[in-house]
This record gives structure tokens, sequence and C-alpha cells, in this order.
């Protein structure tokens, strides 16, 4: 869970991180309040979109590395770590499956 959990912020955090890693001084710091509740509950869709065009991303590799393996396979190249990459990219991709709506 820790890892879905980093993975989720990586997009939000990284602008407040590069910004304070540049200027320290822009960086701030705002507290907020706990135990309110919202009156509605609604769905961010610009907020999924980076995850969804990595899930993408991770899918094609996975699909390409696939067919690399059984139909385009030379004998030159490593198979052990093609497989490698595509059960880490397979991996990966299950950290943004949950995500999804």
């Amino acid at each position: 869970m820790n890892e879905i959990y980093e993975t989720v912020l990586t997009f939000h955090l990284l602008k407040p991180t590069l910004v304070t890693l540049f200027d320290p001084k822009r960086g701030k710091f705002d507290v907020t309040d706990k135990g309110g509740k919202l009156d509605h509950s609604f769905f961010d869709f610009n907020v999924l979109k980076p995850h969804l065009f990595v899930l993408a991303l991770l899918l094609a590799g996975v699909i390409w590395g696939t067919i690399r393996l059984f139909w385009f396979n030379t004998d030159d190249e490593q198979l052990s770590v093609l497989l490698f990459n595509v059960i880490w990219a397979s991996f990966s991709a299950l950290f943004y499956w949950p995500q999804l709506p």
C-alpha cells in the first residue's frame, strides 16, 4: 500500500518539490483542517490524466515487449533482460490500476 500511495502522489508533489529544491524560500507549508467533511462528492478527471498517460505507456511497453519475446526474437538479444523489463512494467502498471474509477 505504501508503494501505491507514493505512486499516486508523485505527480502532485513534483512541482512543489522542484520549486523548493531550486528556491527554498518560495516553498511554504499550509496546515489543513482535519476532520472536515465535504457536502458532496466529486471526481476530478484532470488529476487522473497523468496517471492514465503513464499507465498507457506501461501497457504499450508490456504489449510491445511481449510481441518481441514471441515473434521478433533474434539470437543476439538477451531474453532475460527483455523478460525482466516486461515483468517490471507489468508490476508497475498494477500500481496505477486501482486508481481507475
